[in-house]
């Protein structure tokens, strides 16, 4: 062989299988890390975003709220108006009870009428028959002034004619 003979180095293999692992853990350690990074810019993502929502939530309970107020203040302001309107309703109530009469007044006034339109019949009738048998009465004392007159006329005629005799 020649006197420059190529040296390479001999490992063993416990020594290659050392390299190797001390590779791998290199190798490891770097994926740990980039892990351990990815967890730790998720976490602030999630944190960041978690304080957003929290803040949106916060807006929109007060939000709420003061629709919340508003809506109070509305029902407020329509029941004061709706018992407002029931009190002028129940004046007016009173108002009628304390002007018109009741059922029994009606009832006593429309009997009374009753009455005084009954009696007033009656003396209408009563006086229609009076003054029927009037005109009756005098329908006899025309017929019988002209019987009389009619006799009287053929008495005369008689006479006359006796007279000539």
């Amino acid at each position: 062989m020649s006197k420059r003979a190529s040296v390479t180095p001999t490992i063993t293999l416990q020594e290659h299988l050392k390299a190797l692992r001390d590779a791998d853990m290199a190798a490891t350690s770097r994926l740990d890390a980039e892990r351990d990074l990815r967890y730790a810019e998720r976490a602030e993502a999630q944190d960041k975003a978690v304080a957003v929502a929290l803040v949106a939530a916060e807006k929109a309970v007060q939000a709420a709220l003061l629709s919340a107020e508003r809506a109070v203040g509305k029902a407020e302001v329509a029941t004061e108006m709706r018992f407002e309107s029931m009190n002028e309703f129940r004046g007016t109530l009173a108002d009628q009870a304390s002007n018109l009469m009741s059922r029994t007044e009606y009832l006593a006034g429309h009997r009374a009428l009753e009455e005084k339109i009954g009696s007033l019949k009656e003396q209408q009738s009563a006086g229609s028959g009076a003054s029927a048998a009037v005109a009756n009465g005098w329908k006899y004392v025309l017929a019988a002034g002209t019987l009389l007159l009619g006799l009287a006329g053929v008495v005369l005629a008689a006479a006359k004619l006796m007279g000539a005799a």
